[in-house]
């Protein structure tokens, strides 16, 4: 079902993206698309609405969201392992996977939630049409993967105004996520990836302003500035062939 739809949406030229389910689907197998498909698509979320969670509204249950495939390069295993860290402290936190998996790997990661006792508080979600209502209910986009071409799902996490949590040595989150600004950068190990998300989860004005920043950021993908700049070097380059 999902290469059909993949199939579709890139048959259509990525209009199918207007269906909420298409979209759900297809943020889940975004590594599998070319990087100017992807780009495709994160301009149409730009265009979506100015909504932001609110950090510092006071709440029962608190989010953490990781939107990405199961698999071992997305390492979900990582933040498993940092949150077990800080699970007992923090109670009224929760973590959400959600992601397409084989069945070996969903098997897994629910016999490592279980070993750590995280049952409660760690959920893998599967796959859902609303990608962007479950991000604007969450409070922190925690990233882990180890290596991204160009990731529609950090980004998005950016536009809809999440401080995010990735690791330093990782193509695209690297870049997206500017250390200390709009989210931060921990080194590959479930104690430093704790230190970041706790850094987060201990202040929701630091929230708040990260995910003002991260927001402000990524509106340099926006569709009147890349069309702009795809018109100055398409006349550019005729410029050069005529000359």
């Amino acid at each position: 079902e999902d290469s059909n739809l993949k199939a579709q949406v890139m048959e259509a030229g990525l209009l199918a993206i207007d269906d909420e389910e298409a979209l759900g689907d297809l943020m889940m197998e975004l590594n599998d698309l070319s990087n100017s498909q992807q780009m495709a698509i994160l301009l149409k979320l730009l265009e979506q609405g100015d909504n932001l969670p609110a950090q510092n509204a006071a709440k029962d249950q608190y989010r953490i969201i990781y939107m990405a495939r199961l698999d071992q390069h997305k390492q979900q295993d990582l933040l498993i392992k940092a949150f077990a860290l800080l699970a007992p402290q923090y109670p009224q936190w929760e973590v959400n996977l959600w992601g397409s998996a084989e069945k070996s790997k969903l098997q897994e990661l629910q016999k490592l939630i279980s070993e750590l006792k995280l049952e409660k508080q760690v959920f893998l979600r599967g796959i859902t049409a609303e990608a962007q209502k479950e991000l604007l209910k969450s409070d922190i986009c925690a990233f882990p993967s180890a290596f991204e071409g160009f990731s529609l799902a950090l980004s998005e996490a950016m536009a809809v105004g999440l401080p995010c949590v990735g690791l330093k040595t990782a193509s695209c989150v690297n870049e997206l996520i500017v250390d200390g600004v709009n989210g931060c950068l921990a080194d590959g190990t479930p104690e430093d990836f704790a230190d970041k998300l706790k850094t987060l989860m201990d202040s929701p004005e630091t929230r708040q302003r990260f995910g003002l920043a991260g927001k402000e950021m990524i509106k340099r993908y926006n569709p009147e500035i890349i069309w702009n700049k795809w018109e100055e070097l398409i006349k550019e380059t005729i410029e050069k062939h005529h000359a």
